[in-house]
């Protein structure tokens, strides 16, 4: 059984706040449970005895519009996390083994701000500050940035057919499994695209990392490097008809 509970209060006619109760779980998938791959150290063993994750969250949010085209949200947040599924390494034989290993407490705030307008034109922006620990020792999880940035842009070119997208985002420094860091890191994202140019036809050019950005995502505990370079400057073209 995994209850949801929402309270709504509207004081003014654009005002509301919200406070929302939820709960989950995440079953361990077949890879964690059965998957082996040797007996030398660094290999993987199985664990058919894994829980599944619990998860219960609390959120407040504030929400207010402003004029016709602007609304701004504030979310405080709590989360718990029981049972955490995580890959760990044996002290015993040294394997490496998903196990359910910890409590997990996560906190933080999120502010946004979006606006639309009637000639297509949208933009959001938000900022979220968080920390995620481990319950029983204190210790920020790895891979958990303290801080988030992210910036969307819609500009119409052409009447309602065609449409530049701008995204961009922060990354705050990031905590490796090995106990030093990568560096923060901005990417940003540009795509050109089209609706209904003819009835049924949409066409997209995107470039992602546009300015080429080197960043690093920190390594788990199977990879030889601490932390694993990411993609440079790609490209995707994309052609969807329906009929």
């Amino acid at each position: 059984m995994n209850p949801r509970i929402g309270l709504i209060y509207n004081p003014f006619e654009k005002s509301s706040f919200k406070l929302l109760y939820g709960s989950a779980f995440r079953a361990p998938n077949a890879f964690e449970l059965y998957f082996e791959d040797g007996v030398l150290p660094g290999s993987q063993k199985s664990n058919p005895g894994l829980d599944p994750e619990e998860i219960d969250t609390y959120e407040l949010i504030y929400e207010q519009y402003f004029g016709d085209h602007y609304r701004g949200t504030i979310v405080g947040f709590y989360y718990e996390i029981d049972d955490f599924i995580s890959q760990v390494r044996s002290p015993r034989d040294r394997l490496l083994a998903y196990e359910n290993t910890s409590q997990i407490d996560t906190y933080g705030v999120e502010f946004e701000v979006d606006g639309k307008w009637e000639n297509g034109l949208e933009g959001r922006a938000s900022y979220t500050f968080q920390r995620t620990k481990n319950r029983d020792t204190g210790q920020i999880l790895s891979n958990s940035p303290k801080n988030l940035f992210k910036l969307n842009l819609i500009v119409p070119l052409y009447k309602d057919k065609v449409f530049l997208g701008l995204e961009e985002f922060y990354v705050s420094k990031r905590k490796r499994v090995y106990g030093s860091y990568v560096g923060e890191y901005v990417i940003t994202n540009l795509t050109l695209f089209t609706k209904n140019i003819f009835k049924g036809l949409e066409l997209s050019g995107s470039i992602y990392n546009l300015f080429d950005e080197t960043y690093k995502d920190p390594g788990a505990e199977e990879h030889r490097q601490a932390g694993i370079e990411q993609d440079g400057r790609t490209f995707r073209v994309k052609l969807t008809y329906a009929f």
